[in-house]
């Protein structure tokens, strides 16, 4: 997810007049391995991911939420795909 998107979104609903509780997010779940492939992948780094060898609890939770309540009480939509996001951070922090 892209606090970008997030920020937009909390706009969104603040001016809406729906109320409840709503997910934001990107609308695509990625694990932790997921998220460092794609920062290799889309950085063009050389950098390898080393597992520990310990068992995490949480490697088969799946943190997969809705969007469709957000995207249909007030049209939220996120814009940016996790490639772009990284790829913004990574021009922001080398400035």
């Amino acid at each position: 997810m892209d606090v970008r998107d997030i920020a937009q979104g909390i706009l969104q609903a603040v001016c809406s007049d729906c109320r409840g509780i709503y997910n934001l997010g990107s609308g695509v779940p990625a694990s932790n391995l997921e998220l460092a492939q794609r920062c290799i992948q889309t950085l063009r780094s050389s950098s390898e991911i080393v597992m520990t060898g310990e068992k995490d609890p949480d490697d088969k939770v799946c943190w997969d939420l809705s969007i469709a309540k957000a995207a249909r009480n007030f049209g939220y939509a996120p814009r940016f795909n996790l490639e772009q996001s990284i790829a913004d951070l990574a021009a922001e922090i080398q400035g």
